[in-house]
């Protein structure tokens, strides 16, 4: 997956991940953005997060399928509880409502 061959929404969330990033990627589906961006070489690590089992288990099948699972951890949790703190320096949470993303932003607040 390339930055290209992000959607429009994502490519745009995509530039705005700076250079050498630790990207938390919150809802993370299939794990479109940090598997462009890390094909791309721009991020250093992503973690790619989904509170639900089927996407969980499509972002861990398309990682795997990339060859990527050295810089690609997905993880199985609920918003930001899925991070320690400090794990991350720059976080992704597109394609929800707003009032998920403030529920998540509020829940996580430690992280």
């Amino acid at each position: 997956m390339t930055v290209q061959e992000l959607d429009e929404r994502l490519a745009a969330v995509a530039a705005f991940v700076p250079s050498g990033a630790r990207l938390a990627d919150i809802g993370a589906d299939h794990a479109h953005l940090p598997l462009a961006l890390a094909a791309k070489g721009q991020i250093a690590h992503a973690i790619a997060a989904d509170a639900n089992e089927g996407p969980f288990e499509a972002a861990r099948r398309s990682v795997q399928a990339a060859q990527m699972t050295d810089v690609i951890d997905v993880r199985l949790g609920d918003g930001l509880a899925a991070l320690a703190p400090g794990e991350a320096d720059v976080v992704s949470i597109a394609g929800m409502g707003g009032s998920l993303i403030v529920h998540i932003l509020e829940a996580g607040a430690a992280v």
